[in-house]
C-alpha cells in the first residue's frame, strides 16, 4: 500500500479498534463497525434492519442501544478485512462511510436526551463517540479554527481563543501518536508524514457532501 493508504489504515484502526476498546474498558457499549458482528435473535427482532442508512451498521448499533441491546466489543475476536486496492474503489467506500457518518451526526441530540431522560450512561457514551467526526475532517476543522483564532488574536490582542485551539491541537496530535505507538507500530513514523496528502485527498469528498451528498448505498468493488 501507498503511504496515503497506510494513513487511512491507521484512521480505520483507531475507529474500529482503539476507540471501541477504550469504551469496553470503561464498561460502555460501542458502535457497530460491520467488520464482524453477532446478534441474539431476540435483539434483531426488536429493530428494523432495512434502515436505508449509508452506514447501516452504525444505525443498527444505535437502534439496538435504544431498544435495550447495546453492542459490546469482544476483544478476543479477530476479523481481518481486505481494503480496496484501486483508487476508485477506495474513494467510493470512503464517500459512503463519511457521508453516512456526517448524516448520522444528526442523531446525537436525540441520543443525549434519551440517555439523560432514561439515566443510561451507555447512550450518552455512544452519543459522544458518534459526535467525533472522521479524523481527517477533525484535523481540517482544527486547522481552520486555529487559523481564525490566531488571526483574531493578532487583530484584537486577545490570545485566549488561540491558546485554547493550540492546546486542543496538541492534545489531538498526542492522542493520534499514542494510538499509533500502542496499536499501529507496523506503520512507520516516516510513512505518517503522508498525513497532509491524505487530508488533501479528503477535501473533494467533504466538498461533495455539501454540493451533492451521496444518498444511495453503493457496494465497494473488491479484487
Amino acid at each position: 500500500p501507498s503511504s496515503r493508504q497506510l494513513v487511512s489504515f491507521l484512521a480505520i484502526r483507531v475507529k474500529n479498534w482503539v476507540r471501541p476498546l477504550g469504551l469496553q474498558r470503561l464498561g460502555q457499549p460501542c458502535l457497530l463497525t460491520g467488520t464482524g458482528m453477532a446478534f441474539p435473535w431476540a435483539a434483531l427482532q426488536s429493530v428494523p434492519l432495512a434502515s436505508g442508512n449509508l452506514v447501516e451498521d452504525m444505525q443498527l448499533g444505535l437502534d439496538l442501544t435504544l431498544a435495550g441491546y447495546p453492542p459490546l466489543l469482544c476483544p478476543e475476536a479477530r476479523v481481518l478485512g481486505q481494503q480496496p486496492h484501486s483508487a476508485q474503489a477506495e474513494t467510493t467506500q470512503r464517500t459512503r462511510w463519511e457521508h453516512g457518518h456526517l448524516r448520522t451526526l444528526g442523531l446525537v441530540p436525540h441520543l443525549l436526551w434519551s440517555g439523560l431522560r432514561r439515566r443510561r450512561l451507555g447512550l450518552i457514551a455512544l452519543a459522544l463517540d458518534l459526535s467525533v467526526p472522521p479524523l481527517a475532517l477533525l484535523a481540517m476543522l482544527w486547522t481552520a479554527t486555529a487559523g481564525l483564532t490566531m488571526l483574531f488574536a493578532l487583530i484584537s490582542g486577545l490570545w485566549g481563543p488561540a491558546l485554547i485551539s493550540i492546546t486542543a491541537g496538541g492534545l489531538f496530535t498526542m492522542a493520534v501518536l499514542i494510538a499509533w505507538g500502542g496499536f499501529a507500530r507496523d506503520i512507520s513514523l516516516m510513512q505518517l508524514l503522508a498525513v497532509p496528502l491524505y487530508l488533501l485527498w479528503k477535501v473533494p469528498l467533504y466538498f461533495k457532501f455539501v454540493t451533492s451528498p451521496q444518498v444511495s448505498w453503493i457496494r465497494t468493488e473488491r479484487e
